[in-house]
């Protein structure tokens, strides 16, 4: 295996690979980490994608890692929606760079939690992504941001005392005002967010095969947004080949399992159409996956 660091343009990169494609074309698959997180914790999924034969990129999104001087705190809602739009919006210049130098004909991407709303905003806006997965993230932006609006801050509050108990929460006599100021920051940001929300716009899934996975318990992101949606749209001929697997335990983490499973699916993807020079029909590529256990959902 290799590892490298550098930019492409101002964009931060992490880049993980089998030694045998080390500047050779390969398969390219763009990883997206979570809010308060950065490209260096996300290696822990990189390190296991990578065995698939992808190129994996794993980029600082807007407002982390090497990006920031002060990592963003849970709370600060309006920064995570503009950190979703931008990243999702650095997308080309990330696969272009590989594509002009032809390093890869293949693009795919994958995330988690935010990273897996970045997916599903560039699934919406760029067409020639051949393959997707999605971890704990949703299509439905803008229901997903109301819902912050909304209630969900105070979620995001709690967590925080759970994921870095060294950042201290505000005083409650200024919470609300911070509540009031990060809602008014998402109002006016809805109408950008519709550009980026999937669900508004099935019929840009074409046909594309889009693994989700979502545990129930979920705080952070609502299982239901997604559940939901996918209930809405399950016999759209468009749409049948995004496929929505839930979990009935768990929080917001991903199960290292769950994450080889998505590791095979990305790996039976590549090779299927490596071989044929086109997509698996649908029917027989989710049986053969589940026939040979290559996806883990529980």
């Amino acid at each position: 295996m290799y590892s490298k660091k550098y930019k492409i343009g101002e964009i931060p990169i992490l880049e993980l690979g089998k030694d045998c494609i080390k500047d050779q074309p390969a398969p390219l698959l763009i990883f997206y980490h979570g809010w308060t997180s950065s490209k260096e914790i996300a290696a822990d999924f990189g390190h296991i994608l990578y065995k698939s034969g992808y190129r994996v990129i794993i980029p600082d999104c807007v407002n982390h890692g090497e990006r920031t001087e002060e990592q963003p705190r849970m709370w600060e809602a309006g920064k995570l929606f503009n950190s979703i739009m931008r990243t999702a919006d650095e997308f080309p210049q990330i696969a272009h760079y590989f594509l002009d130098q032809n390093l890869t004909d293949f693009v795919a991407v994958a995330g988690v939690s935010m990273g897996g709303i970045i997916t599903n905003a560039i699934l919406k806006n760029h067409p020639h992504v051949k393959i997707a997965a999605s971890m704990m993230g949703t299509p439905c932006l803008c229901r997903y941001a109301e819902w912050v609006m909304l209630e969900g801050i105070e979620n995001l509050m709690e967590a925080s005392t759970n994921f870095y108990p060294e950042i201290s929460i505000p005083d409650e006599r200024v919470i609300q005002s911070i509540l009031n100021q990060e809602a008014d920051a998402i109002d006016n940001l809805l109408p950008d967010l519709e550009k980026y929300d999937l669900s508004l716009t099935p019929e840009k899934y074409n046909n594309r095969f889009v693994f989700y996975w979502h545990a129930k318990p979920d705080p952070l992101v609502p299982y239901t947004f997604s559940a939901d949606f996918f209930e809405r749209i399950k016999d759209l001929p468009i749409a049948k080949q995004a496929k929505f697997f839930g979990s009935e335990k768990g929080s917001h983490l991903v199960p290292i399992k769950v994450t080889k499973g998505v590791r095979g699916f990305f790996e039976h993807y590549y090779q299927i159409y490596n071989e044929t020079g086109h997509a698996p029909q649908e029917e027989l590529f989710w049986q053969e996956i589940n026939i040979n256990k290559k996806i883990s959902i529980q």
